[in-house]
């Protein structure tokens, strides 16, 4: 069988995608704190995107919860990648 290269068509570039991104969450006292997990040490089984954009602030808000633990955040949707 023969394999038939193309040199002629220019190569596709692959998108890198991006990972969420959190900057801040609503802590107990009704107030936004900066986040003070960083990305992957603690893990949500569900994830939900709630706007884009929120309020104009360039920043996506956010609900997570895993166990009966549940937190809102604000920070960057990205391309939903965990």
């Amino acid at each position: 069988m023969t394999k038939i290269i193309d040199l002629t068509k220019e190569a596709k570039e692959q998108k890198v995608l991006k990972r969420i991104e959190f900057v801040s969450f609503l802590n107990d006292h009704s107030t936004i704190s900066p986040t003070i997990l960083p990305n992957g040490e603690l893990t949500w089984d569900k994830l939900y995107l709630l706007c884009r954009d929120y309020r104009d602030s360039g920043l996506d808000l956010m609900f997570a919860s895993n166990d009966g633990v549940q937190c809102l955040y604000l920070g960057h949707f990205n391309d939903g990648i965990v």
